[in-house]
């Protein structure tokens, strides 16, 4: 039995990005601030629903309904940049983003 950690508002995503961010400790305002920032970079946005990370096995597993649609396939194994309620899953390609986003929570938490 998987032990659930967190739930997530939503994976928003972007062309080739996956914006993970959690809904029980990030702002409404501050989850806005950061989907907005990786539509305007990726001129994309789709939403995907509610996603979940779990334990599972000698790691994590992360349910991500809506990555088909950022161009994600079953077993992709993809960098993953990690902040304050927030992860962000990208293709390589999209590591400034990703740094950009993570620059961004880092000012939210820290105001």
């Amino acid at each position: 039995m998987a032990a659930v950690l967190g739930r997530f508002a939503g994976d928003y995503t972007g062309d080739d990005l996956l914006l993970l961010i959690d809904s029980e400790n990030v702002a409404v305002s501050h989850r806005a601030e950061l989907v907005t920032a990786a539509a305007q970079d990726t001129s994309s946005i789709h939403h995907g629903g509610l996603a979940t990370v779990e334990i599972a096995g000698n790691g994590y597993q992360v349910q991500l309904p809506g990555c088909q649609d950022a161009g994600f396939r079953l077993g992709d194994t993809t960098p993953v940049s990690v902040g304050d309620g927030v992860l962000v899953i990208h293709d390589g390609e999209e590591s400034r983003l990703a740094g950009d986003l993570l620059t961004l929570r880092d000012e939210q938490v820290s105001s």
